[in-house]
């Protein structure tokens, strides 16, 4: 029995086409989810903005939940974009094999 050193390459193995398809679909699948709540979020603000004070001095309760659905806009966005990323990684992956990226 030989003990590899700590130091030798392992050879990564490789993903199935179908394993691939599976994780493509899954992820396609939770973004086009995360696409509509993000819409929803957008019909809840515009909503929301017709009963904002109009005062600039002073925030209530509706002013404040319209600012945190801004930032629940801006996360799902952000979570899309990183969504998106691993499919087209996963879809590259697929067709081309495996390629270092950095």
């Amino acid at each position: 029995m030989r003990i590899k050193r700590f130091t030798e390459n392992k050879q990564a193995s490789e993903m199935s086409h179908e394993r691939c398809d599976e994780i493509i679909e899954n992820l396609s699948s939770i973004m086009s989810e995360t696409k509509q709540d993000m819409e929803n979020v957008n019909l809840y603000i515009n909503e929301l903005d017709q009963y904002r004070d109009i005062s600039k001095d002073t925030n209530d309760q509706i002013d404040d939940a319209v600012a945190n659905l801004q930032l629940i806009r801006n996360d799902l966005s952000n979570i899309i974009d990183k969504y998106d990323s691993v499919v087209n990684n996963m879809n590259d992956y697929k067709d081309s094999g495996r390629d270092m990226l950095y």
